[in-house]
């Protein structure tokens, strides 16, 4: 089976349908069996983004509330989409007293779904209480009808008679319920995860086919902590996962966990629970702690060889102002990255009252860099300044206009441009802020992993058009290109597609951005959620006679040798264009340049700002 041919998962957005089982304990085993049941219809379901959550009283500790018990059992069926209860020789006070709570939920919201289910098996009549049959009378007048089953198989198969009805309705309301926002976005998890983790996961696979899922559902429980507060990640969720060994919806949870350590302590533990059971666990445990050592000295051999300056410039939206913003700096130079403070205070971050006052604040941290100041961590005595790269995080959604255009910074009797003299790269804030924050750099390695895969295989890049329309993307492209006449009206679509295709690293949007903000976020959200690392556009529309040429020329920066070395000539090449261009002071000179119109969007994960060390809130004038 091939990468392109796995069904994605993605646990995030899975829908979650929550029944109530109520009954006595006289029918304990029938209880029992109908657990089983939901799990294994939860193997099939859960491929499909759907997840059955069964509630029941064994669920509840005594010790949870200092209220009556039953008193918890009620404030669950309000919040339950199905009431399951099952009946035999009597109705006890407290399963009645669910019943009537479920009705009573139903009444109000018109929601919740109810099957009454009697089991219909003989009985002596002395064992026949006297409240079976109130009950079923006081059914009658409720018009409410009961089903009667015979035994077990039976009633799994009248319910999944009704789960195959319920279902569809059930899940298209709660899609429709959730409608989530373009930020929402950014809290969505993805599979676009480290490949040496993808492999030891693939690895692991192999060995937990061969044990129970109950010793991994011990396990999980103890290393994951399931009471944090989410719609999906719950207990429940994660037992029917284990116990049904869904093992590409367990990979979600420790992907979500985003700690390189975890699936170390998940083998080390499962093997201390089953060596007896499996030996091939112990050296899987050691050969795997053995290479993530070895790839934590890696990366950082790699980090101090990197001898690049690079100004991060981080800019946020200022906690007591609509269009106040805040401007911050770090340095990072060979493996080191330290906040700079502008004056005496030492509160890192600047005060803007409007967003134009940012490129000034941007010139204020080069010319303190170019001063020679003392820092902390790293001497600036020989720091080559001449080689600086100022990487901008800005908020995308903002940046209407062209980048190097709002960088114009104004001198005494003239203005210029920052691009002119400085090497100034756009980078997206939204991208490394909240949840995606914690997982951008697994992301994007992925993404970067793609491109090395390409320049591996390929000698130049492929000119031709790659498709028509979106819906024609074939999965072994490596370049998405959108043309003006490709009515892009399904994002959703978009964003799945970059997920699953397991080539592609780059976007040409062979025209503008979105003029429509909201669309203009979709579209990046889309690429954000994909880790794709490289997106290009145009600023403007480029007039017909000049477009041919203009796109040629930008298309030879795109070469092999271009792209490789994590892209640092593609970089110079571009800056080198958008420098010649803004440096024009002819205005009809600088509209003939490729440089004026050009826009990229490159995000290395190895550049990436340290919000720990940042005081959101903060600035000063």
């Amino acid at each position: 089976m091939e990468l392109k041919d796995l069904e994605i998962v993605n646990i995030s957005s899975i829908t979650i349908i929550k029944i109530f089982l109520a009954s006595s304990s006289e029918l304990k085993e029938d209880r029992e069996q109908f657990e089983i049941f939901i799990n294994r219809k939860n193997k099939e379901y859960i491929r499909k983004g759907i997840f059955l959550e069964l509630v029941m009283w064994e669920d509840f500790l005594d010790a949870m509330s200092a209220t009556r018990l039953q008193d918890e059992y009620n404030k669950a069926i309000s919040k339950c989409d199905v009431f399951v209860s099952l009946f035999y020789t009597k109705v006890g006070q407290y399963t009645e007293e669910e019943f009537l709570k479920a009705l009573g939920t139903f009444k109000a919201n018109k929601k919740l779904l109810i099957y009454t289910y009697f089991k219909d098996k003989p009985i002596p009549p002395s064992k026949i209480d006297q409240s079976l049959g109130d009950f079923k009378d006081k059914l009658s007048k409720l018009g409410h009808f009961y089903t009667l089953y015979k035994n077990i198989d039976e009633l799994k198969y009248l319910f999944e008679q009704q789960l195959n009805k319920f279902i569809p309705d059930l899940t298209n309301l709660q899609q429709k319920n959730l409608s989530p926002s373009i930020d929402s976005l950014l809290d969505t998890n993805i599979s676009n995860i480290d490949p040496n983790f993808d492999n030891s996961w693939s690895k692991l696979c192999l060995l937990l086919k061969d044990i129970d899922g109950e010793n991994i559902w011990n396990v999980c429980n103890k290393i994951f902590d399931t009471s944090k507060n989410s719609d999906w990640r719950n207990q429940a969720l994660l037992k029917s996962i284990c116990l049904t060994k869904s093992l590409d919806c367990l990979k979600q949870f420790f992907i979500e966990e985003n700690n390189p350590q975890i699936i170390v302590i998940f083998a080390q533990e499962l093997e201390r629970q089953t060596k007896n059971v499996n030996q091939g666990l112990t050296s899987f445990s050691n050969n795997l702690l053995h290479n993530t050592k070895d790839n934590a000295k890696t990366i950082r051999k790699e980090e101090q060889e990197d001898c690049e300056p690079v100004l991060i410039v981080i800019v946020d939206k200022h906690a007591n102002g609509e269009d106040v913003w805040v401007v911050y700096a770090q340095l990072k130079f060979q493996g080191m990255q330290e906040t700079i403070v502008l004056g005496k205070d030492e509160i890192p971050g600047v005060k803007c009252d409007c967003f134009e006052e940012i490129p000034l604040q941007i010139e204020s941290y080069i010319v303190h860099l170019n001063s020679g100041p003392k820092l902390n961590k790293i001497s600036t005595e020989d720091l080559p300044i001449e080689d600086l790269r100022i990487e901008v995080f800005i908020p995308i959604a903002n940046m209407h206009f062209n980048f190097d255009c709002w960088s114009e910074v104004s001198e005494e009797s003239s203005s210029s441009y920052l691009v002119e003299d400085n090497r100034l790269f756009l980078r997206s804030r939204e991208r490394y802020k909240g949840k995606m924050g914690d997982t951008c750099r697994n992301m994007l390695n992925k993404g970067w992993k793609k491109l090395e895969l390409f320049l591996e295989e390929n000698q130049s890049i492929n000119r031709t058009i790659l498709m028509e329309k979106i819906e024609d993307i074939q999965e072994n492209s490596n370049e998405l290109l959108i043309q003006k006449n490709d009515q892009v009206d399904n994002w959703t679509k978009l964003k799945n597609f970059m997920v699953k295709c397991h080539q592609l690293w780059g976007v040409r949007l062979r025209d503008t951005l979105p003029e429509d903000i909201n669309e203009r976020g979709k579209f990046f959200k889309a690429i954000y959620l994909s880790g794709i690392p490289l997106v290009c556009w145009y600023w403007e529309h480029i007039p017909d006679d000049l477009k041919q040429s203009i796109e040629d020329e930008l298309l030879n920066c795109f070469c092999c040798e271009s792209l490789s070395q994590r892209c640092h000539n593609l970089l110079e090449q571009t800056w080198e264009l958008r420098s010649n261009a803004w440096g024009e002071t002819n205005e009809v000179r600088r509209k003939e340049s490729p440089g004026y119109y050009f826009g990229m969007l490159l995000e290395d994960p190895k550049i990436m700002p340290v919000d720990a060390d940042l005081k959101t809130a903060g600035g000063h004038k």
